[in-house]
């Protein structure tokens, strides 16, 4: 069955998308890339679904245990059985699923690559605002006494990069005065969804941020994949904002991406939808403003622009549904100690499922250093390999990056380094040499691991400890000039351990008991079941409230 929403229909709302995705079809070997701007920043150009970047990349609960109460002398009696701890979303309290509306005029016209259905994290819609309740809550939650930590990852490309994000943050934090609000700006100009996916890697999955405010150009099969990646290693909310309007205005692969395949890839992993093509629409036929109105060059925005976006994403927030369901994939739960699982000898042990666990201290508790060493499964977290990650290969190590225009174009590097064999903590140097225009060759070497290889940038090149895999089509060597970026010929990075296997790894202090004092164990454990245990020298507990489990909703590649 083919569907065409044509010129001759008004204004079409379809709930949560009604039409099934193995309904829909397209028609356009197009989607596959973004269509970038000219080197020199010049006009967009017809590629792929939606203009390229800046400075012209052309872009191709279960059951505790019920006798656990606390005793006098501060020990909790617990089964034998070690407390199994999972909360399972429930689609049937969810309610309506959110709108999505294609206005007049617009033609979507399916046909040809049937639509991904695969993966699909909710079973339903969400009802609109829940793809953000958790954030939300944590940010309306906090009190002078009680200021809850939400970090924020702004990440896409050059539209996301343009200051609108600037008064966004300022609103947030006038708006939640009492909550550590954390912001990182990681969008990179230029680079299409197909790029970010491959960065992301070194930004999205080390942070694991509490909410990923996203846009990008691309195709459907990139845009869907950078999502599920997230949704595969991380309990992230997702903030996904469509293509707002320039002069891509009458462009149908656009519009078909906007108003089709991105709210199907929302609906589909439980990310909260932003139609900000039919707001800047409406603004520009309310001010009566050509198409190109709110851009600076027909894709960029102007100052208009950004305020308008900036307003778009700020009442996201101001209007957000006081009963919206919060978390309503279930993915982040907090269990409290004395009541949902508790200490016997020394010994807190239970089983989660997800690939992340924190603790928390009791407010204005201290404990030493290395108080207690951590099991999983049996095994120090530091034997899981998901447990390392690499940081962004010449990144500032900065939450807003810095100097414009940004990593990569201020200083090249590998858009994404890999691994083929277990990493550890180290720090890593790549040399260039023998440098013929944008060819080169390179030498690898690890502080730990020693000299690691030589390899060339047009071959795929695996290390000979096979701890750094860089595929030559990752390099990205020129500036906005064209011009050769990687100063001083290297590229720097660092292998960084995400886990302990000891709590705390640095003491706790005692503080004032008002912010919470939450230390990750581990996180990158494959997202699964496992059994933790966390055991004290003295065989005497400590000052935990609780344990915080997170459970990605994906489970592994192909679900």
């Amino acid at each position: 069955m083919q569907f065409r929403y044509g010129r001759a229909l008004a204004w079409m709302t379809l709930v949560g998308l009604a039409c099934t995705p193995s309904q829909m079809t397209q028609n356009d070997d197009g989607d596959g890339g973004g269509g970038g701007e000219q080197d020199q920043g010049g006009a967009s150009g017809d590629g792929g679904d939606g203009p390229g970047g800046d400075g012209g990349n052309a872009s191709n609960g279960g059951a505790s245990g019920e006798d656990g109460v606390a005793g006098e002398g501060g020990q909790t009696a617990v089964p034998t059985d070690t407390p199994f701890l999972n909360k399972q979303a429930n689609p049937d309290a969810w309610g309506p699923g959110f709108q999505v509306t294609v206005p007049a005029g617009v033609v979507l016209e399916p046909g040809g690559t049937q639509y991904l259905t695969s993966p699909k994290v909710a079973a339903k819609p969400l009802p609109a605002g829940s793809g953000i309740s958790r954030t939300v809550q944590l940010l309306r939650s906090s009190t002078a006494d009680k200021r809850n930590t939400v970090k924020i990852l702004f990440y896409g490309q050059s539209i996301t990069r343009q200051e609108w994000y600037v008064p966004v943050t300022a609103t947030l934090k006038q708006m939640y005065p009492h909550a550590d609000i954390q912001t990182w700006m990681l969008a990179s100009g230029g680079q299409s969804a197909d790029k970010m996916r491959r960065a992301s890697a070194h930004d999205v999955i080390p942070l694991y941020p509490d909410l990923v405010i996203y846009q990008n150009y691309g195709g459907y099969d990139d845009v869907n994949g950078i999502l599920a990646d997230w949704r595969r290693q991380t309990t992230a909310e997702i903030l996904i904002q469509n293509w707002h309007v320039g002069n891509d205005a009458n462009n149908e692969r656009v519009n078909r991406m906007a108003h089709l395949f991105i709210p199907d890839v929302a609906r589909r992993l439980g990310a909260e939808f932003l139609d900000s093509r039919t707001a800047f629409r409406n603004e520009i036929q309310a001010k009566g403003l050509p198409n190109d109105g709110l851009t600076s060059d027909g894709i960029h925005l102007n100052e208009q622009g950004k305020a308008l976006m900036a307003k778009l994403h700020e009442d996201v927030f101001k209007n957000h549904p006081s009963d919206a369901i919060v978390d309503p994939l279930a993915m982040v739960n907090t269990f409290e100690v004395g009541k949902d699982l508790g200490w016997s000898d020394g010994t807190l042990a239970f089983e989660f499922e997800g690939n992340r666990v924190d603790l928390i201290a009791k407010p204005g508790s201290a404990i030493v250093k290395d108080a207690a060493t951590v099991l999983v499964d049996g095994k120090k977290p530091s034997e899981f390999p998901g447990n390392y990650a690499f940081t962004r290969p010449n990144g500032s190590d900065k939450m807003i990056d810095q100097p414009e225009p940004g990593w990569p174009w201020s200083l090249g590097a590998p858009m994404r380094i890999d691994s083929q064999a277990a990493r550890v903590v180290e720090d890593w140097t790549l040399k260039i040499s023998n440098r013929n225009g944008f060819s080169f060759s390179f030498s690898v070497e690890g502080s730990v691991t020693g000299p690691d290889g030589m390899g060339t940038s047009g071959s795929r090149f695996v290390s000979n400890s096979k701890r750094v895999v860089i595929e030559p089509s990752d390099w990205h060597v020129k500036n906005p000039q064209g011009a050769w970026n990687i100063a001083t010929n290297q590229v720097v990075w660092k292998a960084v351990a995400l886990s302990s296997d000891t709590y705390p790894e640095q003491a706790v202090a005692a503080g004032d008991g008002k912010s919470e004092a939450a230390r990750t164990l581990f996180q990158g454990v494959p997202n699964g079941r496992h059994k933790v245990e966390i055991k004290t020298a003295d065989g005497k507990p400590l000052p935990i409230a609780a344990v915080r489990t997170f459970r990605p909703p994906l489970a592994a590649q192909g679900n």
